[in-house]
């Protein structure tokens, strides 16, 4: 049965080089799920991970890169990569075609080392979207939550504010994180084994303040004024 790493980024982790060899050793192929970090290398990224990636080769995609660097592990057997549009499937291609084991130069994978530095820096939780912990029986959108937290630290602290408030204020029911109940349901279903009961307590007391409270009162009003 195939071997499947449920989480890479340019942020990878030692157990994935660790687990990645072991696979390979033990002669099992290795599918690389996410290899786009949820999308988040493809889009949003942090401000200096997109100007090194941009500093390095303009007419490379930061998508491009992190396929490139799976590639190039000699032990990857295949890179499961979700795509929307036939533009992003041909670009897939164009970049499979072009990378082999062993092919990324020393000088580009200092650039990948530095956008991993920047990654740890900027991204304090390090979900990736799979939503494999939902839905949450308190109604917690927790990819929502961790989205938002992540974008005060990797964008700004305003962005991120109205991020969350607007995300999980502004649905149908809120979402936000004082809602856990810590009942442990998503952790157990976690790919990435994070301490999301930890994390969004930390979400919650960054967040949820006097400011908050009187968005909570508010904002669900325009909401219902809008549907009526």
């Amino acid at each position: 049965m195939p071997y499947r790493f449920p989480y890479f980024t340019v942020i990878s982790r030692v157990f994935f080089f660790t687990g990645l060899k072991a696979a390979a050793a033990k002669g099992m192929p290795v599918m690389i799920m996410e290899p786009l970090l949820g999308g988040k290398l493809a889009k949003n990224l942090p401000k200096d991970a997109e100007e090194c990636f941009r500093q390095a080769d303009p007419d490379l995609s930061p998508a491009a890169w992190g396929f490139r660097w799976l590639y190039d592990q000699p032990e990857v057997t295949v890179v499961l990569s979700g795509m929307n549009e036939p533009e992003q499937l041909e670009d897939n291609i164009k970049i499979t075609e072009l990378a082999e084991p062993g092919s990324m130069t020393e000088d580009e994978q200092s650039v990948i080392r530095k956008v991993r530095e920047i990654f740890k820096g900027s991204y304090k939780v390090h979900c990736t979207g799979c939503r494999y912990c939902m839905p949450c029986p308190a109604g917690v959108d927790i990819p929502a939550c961790f989205t938002a937290y992540n974008t005060r630290y990797s964008i700004s602290k305003s962005q991120g504010m109205i991020q969350y408030y607007m995300g999980n204020l502004m649905s149908d029911a809120p979402s936000y994180a004082g809602l856990c109940k810590k009942c442990g349901k998503c952790e157990a279903h976690c790919p990435q084994n994070l301490p999301i009961r930890e994390n969004l307590r930390e979400v919650a007391k960054t967040y949820e303040g006097p400011l908050f409270q009187v968005a909570k009162l508010i904002l669900p009003l325009f909401v219902r004024k809008k549907k009526s």
